[in-house]
């Protein structure tokens, strides 16, 4: 099951017309569409094209075992980060490792930083 909010009428009779082709392509059931649909609870959301689309996850998953997983997954990537963060903040790293050592070191950094929030705000969609 999919739910499309749609930012005006316009994609709202697109959609429609198009109904049986995009439920063939999703292979999911368009549950409504509209510009007053409202986010079903714990569901993972997309936009495209400025439809959001909300897919719940309560028939698809057991929540409480993503849950468990993705916080295992958040502590793994934290503790990294944080000798990462040591690392690149050590200035005796800094003057001592080659320039290329240091950038990758950052640049590993700034990965593990994206990923933390990534998993956090999956975190988050989950209890919504």
């Amino acid at each position: 099951k999919v739910f499309l909010k749609t930012p005006d009428e316009a994609r709202q009779e697109l959609l429609e017309k198009h109904l049986d082709y995009l439920s063939f392509l999703a292979r999911a059931k368009v549950e409504q569409i509209g510009s007053s649909v409202e986010k079903p609870f714990q569901s993972a959301v997309a936009v495209e094209s400025g439809v959001e689309i909300y897919l719940p996850l309560s028939d698809l998953v057991d929540l409480e075992q993503e849950k468990k997983r993705l916080f295992k997954k958040l502590a793994e990537v934290e503790e990294e980060l944080e000798r990462t963060r040591r690392k690149v903040n050590n200035e005796d790293f800094l003057k001592k490792a080659p320039g290329f050592v240091v950038e990758k070191e950052k640049e590993k950094f700034r990965e593990l930083d994206e990923k933390k929030q990534r998993l956090e705000k999956l975190l988050n969609g989950l209890k919504e």
